[in-house]
């Protein structure tokens, strides 16, 4: 077995991130954690915004735990972390060198206002393992997100996620 891959995703609410972080684990044989999966499973959809940054802080910390172990036993795994934040990426990339495994990121560059409707389309779905995210949070995160820059990884991979996923 070679090094161990961390495969992580970054972009937009609305952009695809986990359909694309699940299709990396199944043709990369990694596995794959999604903090909002894991925040549903454990505080359910109607928590409050504000404890949602408390709970993706535990579910971060609790999934890389697993997730090193897993680089240990030179398994590949795919963070679904969102990661707005370079701080964010550049924290998850130190980890995943001190693990000695490769540092992959994808970007999901996503316009806007198509983010902007597959958001409102889930709302309306109401679809199961999803969060309803109100317009003012879609804007207030939006505003957050800093693409990824040249500098950050070696290996950063720009997906054009204007068609679905």
């Amino acid at each position: 077995m070679g090094q161990p891959t961390v495969f992580t995703v970054c972009g937009l609410p609305g952009s695809g991130k986990t359909t694309f972080a699940q299709k990396v684990a199944l043709d990369h044989g990694a596995v794959c954690f999604s903090a909002d999966a894991w925040v549903l499973h454990l505080y359910g959809s109607e928590l409050p915004v504000a404890r949602f940054l408390d709970y993706k802080e535990r579910v971060w910390q609790l999934s890389w735990q697993v997730a090193s172990r897993l680089l240990e036993l030179r398994i590949d795994v795919v963070l679904d972390f969102s990661f707005y934040l370079r701080s964010e990426r550049d924290i998850f990339r130190q980890r995943a060198e001190a693990a000695g495994a490769t540092f992959r990121m994808y970007y999901l560059d996503c316009p806007r206002e198509l983010a902007r409707a597959r958001i409102e389309a889930r709302n309306r779905e109401h679809r199961p393992g999803t969060f309803a995210i109100a317009a003012e949070d879609f804007d207030r995160l939006a505003a957050t997100l800093q693409p990824p820059a040249r500098d950050e990884a070696a290996d950063i991979i720009r997906v054009q996620a204007e068609i679905d996923l």
